[in-house]
């Protein structure tokens, strides 16, 4: 006899939006770069919803977890950003996955190559290091 755990449903993609890696700094002059990191970054974030969606909360958060993981490694800021997010359902339950990555800025050091994959670039930075949002975020729904 053979025995199977019950199944259960696929998760549903309710909706997804993306945003192509966009430069978040454009030429401040206070704004000086330090240090651009020899190692791209991406991260990839699932947040469980209770009742309903909150799209720009869960972009926030993931932003704000790979900047946190970048500090380790002495760098602030990404110089170029962008995000995909998808909105999946499974009967009661809802997910959002967040994925976050961009690119290295290349006017600001031409001779260091950049990636077909689109990930991020830490950097450090001085002066007008100000807390942004990620870019495009009014493309997602208010809430």
């Amino acid at each position: 006899m053979l025995f199977r755990a019950p199944r259960r449903p696929c998760w549903e993609v309710v909706d997804h939006k993306e945003v192509k890696p966009t430069p978040v700094y454009y030429d401040q002059e206070d704004l000086q770069i330090l240090k651009i990191h020899d190692s791209d970054i991406a991260g990839q974030y699932e947040f469980e919803m209770r009742s309903d969606f909150r799209c720009r909360q869960a972009l926030e958060a993931a932003r704000l977890e790979l900047l946190h993981q970048i500090k380790k490694d002495h760098c602030n800021v990404l110089l170029v950003e962008g995000w995909k997010l998808t909105k999946l359902r499974r009967g009661r339950e809802m997910r959002i996955r967040v994925h976050y990555h961009g690119k290295l800025y290349p006017h600001l050091c031409s001779d260091l190559a950049t990636h077909m994959i689109l990930l991020g670039r830490p950097a450090r930075a001085v002066g007008n290091v100000s807390r942004r949002y990620p870019p495009f975020i009014e493309v997602l729904e208010f809430n």
